[in-house]
């Protein structure tokens, strides 16, 4: 689990500066559309759409860049004996982020 997110990351971040920014977010997605032959996905609902270019997604998105490592290493500490991490474990991650 951690290898496939450390690979998706690396894959993200394109100019390799070990943050991933909405310009490269964007970049890495913009060919993903509704019908596209080599991805299938469902239609975004609305309000999830709305959400992705919120205030309150960027805030996320910057606490998630600043917390970067304290992340990788948590959810690593999880994985490593090969569980995969739950909504439990992550939510006490979250805590242990907004703790300082």
């Amino acid at each position: 689990p951690f290898s496939i997110i450390k690979d998706l990351f690396d894959e993200i971040d394109i100019r390799k500066d070990g943050e991933i920014d909405f310009k490269e977010w964007t970049q890495t997605f913009v060919g993903v559309q509704e019908g596209d032959k080599k991805l299938s996905l469902k239609k975004v609902p609305q309000h999830l759409a709305e959400f992705e270019v919120s205030r309150e997604a960027k805030t996320i998105h910057d606490a998630i860049v600043r917390n970067r490592k304290f992340l990788l290493e948590k959810f690593a500490e999880f994985s490593a004996d090969g569980k995969h991490v739950n909504f439990e474990d992550a939510k006490e991650v979250i805590r242990a982020v907004q703790r300082g």
